[in-house]
């Protein structure tokens, strides 16, 4: 008889669920019984689920589905009042692959040796039936796997990946539950069946997270939910990039080609990830090595550091989409600690920036390692929550960070902080030597003791101004009875002195005009643009500035000169007639203010004094 089925069924030549049902009904009519069903049993679980039955009366008899006692009893193989009055127990070894148990039903029992012989009978016909199926199963997944292998591999996108992936579920586990379980860079798209993966300090972690972190195969039973939980690594050759997740009631049979089909298509679905990951990196890398290089043609280009940290500010908002960015510069050759370079966003040169300023300096400083910062709690007081401290580094020396800044959480990817970070490396050495240039352009320029401006260099500037303005002042300052400073208190407070009288006019002036060093205990102011009695405003607000705010109190003398497009002056001339107006002021009793005029080629001088 068996010989017969099994030829008939590889006469077919096409397997599928209903074989079993077919050899059942030639067994049951075979040993005569009115009821016979097979179930396959899961050891993991310990139950057993149907894996095909024949009865004539189908209202008499009603077998369940799935098993879960672990004493195998007749009666709960059956729904209530639905079990026939004769059953009897058949257990099946196949080879390799579990057991199997027939319930039948038969009033007269069968004999002994028939049984024997009817089991080994058995279990060479369903070991030759399960292999059979395996091999059909095995054929048919390899044509699959074929496909789904030509159209992974062809795709260099990885939503063009995952959506392939999506298909080959759909087609082959349309009626179970699956999920892609991926890591946060493919962040969560609502039209495919994808979850991020959740790192949570929870004990024992989820078996995804398991599953994830040991790139091994699971299967879980969740009894109470009457789930089985599948869970295959998405594994490629350098690491593994999500979890294959399938959910299938408990009943569920899975055979070992089900299962190696699974584990196929996580293997490859893993393996064309990591190609498109590759693919995807290196043009990455290729737009960040051109972007790198035309940021540096740039910074190459100009020997303004203003312009430069522009430049380097304008590329960070275009790659981040950031909202302040600040450049931060450790100034170990001035008093001044810390320095916000031109370019910084206006937020870091009022005072919640200087806050944000002082939380990652003693940070960076120690550890010279970059923040990057999605939720930083400490900055929710100054309305940001995304962060990202960059430190500038040229030769193993610290040159201060740069901070970037956003007021919506995870704001920044890692990708743009990994370019910002690359670029700010290469930029480092041109912002450093953009301020040493600078710093000794100033040096050439600038008098020593005072920070000034050098003689030369005014004289320069009024040069220049004198062929393309229209008019200017000159003030020549000279502080009173400096010689008795020096003898009564001596040449360092002297020198004290002279940075006091310095200060107090870089204060006032500003940018309206060039203070310059004119020699010893001489100060001349240039005032492009104006006129005397703007010149006249200016002497006097400093003369009164000076003798309030110096220690020891000192006062100064002033003389002033102007020129206009209309009149023929030259450099020199101007200084001439500013020394002459600053000799009468010293003979009219000092702490005074005189204009020098020229009126009709004869020199006139107004003496303005003003006295305590």
């Amino acid at each position: 008889m068996y010989f017969n089925i099994l030829s008939d069924l590889f006469e077919q030549k096409t397997w599928d669920d209903t074989i079993i049902d077919y050899i059942l009904k030639e067994i049951c009519g075979h040993i005569e019984a009115d009821f016979l069903a097979a179930y396959v049993h899961f050891d993991k679980s310990e139950s057993f689920r149907l894996l095909g039955s024949y009865y004539e009366d189908i209202v008499m008899f009603m077998p369940k589905n799935f098993v879960a006692d672990e004493v195998i009893i007749p009666e709960s193989f059956f729904h209530e009042n639905k079990r026939p009055k004769h059953v009897d127990l058949l257990q099946i070894q196949l080879r390799g692959m579990g057991k199997l148990l027939f319930i039948y039903s038969k009033e007269t029992p069968l004999p002994e040796h028939f049984l024997a012989t009817f089991k080994k009978e058995t279990e060479k016909l369903f070991s030759i039936i399960a292999q059979t199926w395996e091999n059909t199963q095995r054929s048919k997944n390899n044509k699959f796997l074929q496909e789904l292998s030509e159209k992974l591999l062809k795709a260099n996108d990885k939503n063009d990946v995952l959506r392939d992936i999506t298909k080959a579920l759909e087609q082959l586990y349309g009626d179970a539950e699956y999920h892609l379980i991926l890591t946060q860079e493919y962040g969560n798209t609502p039209s495919l069946p994808i979850r991020v993966m959740e790192y949570k300090d929870e004990n024992p972690i989820s078996m995804s997270t398991q599953v994830f972190m040991t790139g091994e195969f699971q299967i879980e039973i969740l009894k109470e939910q009457s789930k089985k939980m599948i869970y295959a690594p998405l594994t490629g050759e350098q690491s593994v990039y999500g979890v294959l997740e399938i959910i299938v009631p408990i009943e569920s049979y899975l055979w070992k080609e089900d299962i190696l089909l699974i584990e196929e298509i996580a293997a490859l679905s893993g393996k064309a990830l990591e190609k498109t990951i590759l693919y995807e990196d290196s043009l990455m890398q290729v737009s960040n090595l051109t972007l790198i290089n035309e940021v540096n043609h740039k910074l190459n280009s100009t020997s303004e550091l203003s312009e430069l940290t522009e430049i380097i500010r304008t590329q960070i908002m275009e790659i981040t989409e950031a909202s302040e960015v600040g450049f931060i510069y450790l100034d170990e050759e001035s008093n001044v600690e810390i320095e916000i370079l031109e370019g910084s966003s206006e937020l870091f040169k009022v005072g919640n920036g200087s806050g944000i300023v002082s939380l990652y300096k003693e940070k960076i400083l120690q550890k010279s390692d970059a923040v990057f910062n999605g939720k930083a709690e400490e900055l929710r007081s100054y309305g940001y929550q995304s962060v990202m401290v960059i430190p500038m580094e040229y030769s193993g020396l610290s040159m201060g960070f740069t901070i970037i800044l956003h007021e919506d959480t995870y704001h920044f990817s890692f990708e743009s902080f990994k370019l910002v970070e690359s670029m700010m490396q290469h930029s480092a050495l041109a912002i450093s030597n953009t301020i040493l240039k600078e710093r000794l352009q100033r040096t050439l320029i600038t008098d020593f003791l005072t920070q000034l401006y050098t003689r030369r260099y005014l004289e320069e500037r009024i040069n220049t101004h004198l062929e393309s303005g229209s008019s200017g002042v000159l003030l020549l300052f000279d502080i009173d009875d400096f010689k008795s400073v020096n003898d009564t208190y001596g040449h360092h407070v002297g020198d004290v002195v002279l940075k006091q009288v310095a200060a107090i006019m870089e204060n006032k002036i500003g940018n309206k005009g060039i203070v310059s060093r004119w020699g010893g205990e001489e100060i001349a102011i240039y005032l492009p643009e104006m006129d005397c009695e703007q010149g006249k405003q200016y002497a006097n607000d400093i003369r009164k500035l000076i003798r309030e705010g110096t220690e020891p109190a000192i006062t100064v003398s002033c003389g002033i000169s102007n020129w206009k497009r209309t009149e023929q002056y030259n450099q020199k001339s101007l200084f001439i007639r500013a020394d002459e107006a600053l000799y009468r002021a010293k003979s009219k009793g000092k702490n005074c203010v005189i204009i020098h005029k020229n009126r009709a080629a004869s020199l006139e001088l107004l003496v303005l004094c003003y006295r305590y």
